[in-house]
């Protein structure tokens, strides 16, 4: 472990071993003992910081605090408005397949008659056109 990457160490984590990342901690340690007046520099300036931190207190929130971020959250839709959302999807879904039935049906209306007067099977009806076809004897 270089010096550069001692401190870098020292001034993210602290000065504390423990709180040194599991693959780093044994070469850090080596650094201590191959470089100890290096490593003394970074963990007196990191044991600085440390108390500095570990003597910040947050104060708690006051419960007024608590009741704006209640009475500003959105309010929960009702049961019937996703029922609502549901049925009009089904509607649409229902019309699809009501015109697609009543398209079928008016084809078979209009074309089961000129369909059954070809009993040699060589024409076509399609739902655009009938198309009939001589056969050559």
């Amino acid at each position: 472990m270089t010096p550069d990457q001692f401190r870098k160490l020292t001034k993210t984590y602290g000065a504390e071993p423990r709180r040194w990342p599991q693959g780093t901690q044994e070469a850090a340690l080596g650094f201590m003992k191959s470089h100890p007046a290096e490593a003394q520099v970074a963990l007196a300036e990191a044991t600085q910081l440390d108390g500095m931190l570990d003597r910040h207190i947050v104060a708690a929130p006051d419960s007024a605090l608590g009741q704006r971020i209640i009475s500003s959250a959105p309010a929960a839709r009702a049961i019937w408005q996703h029922a609502r959302l549901w049925w009009q999807g089904a509607a649409i879904a229902g019309l699809g397949i009501a015109g697609a039935l009543a398209g079928a049906l008016m084809i078979g209306i209009f074309r089961a008659p000129d369909a059954a007067e070809y009993n040699d099977g060589a024409h076509v009806v399609t739902a655009f056109d009938d198309i009939s076809y001589e056969l050559d004897e």
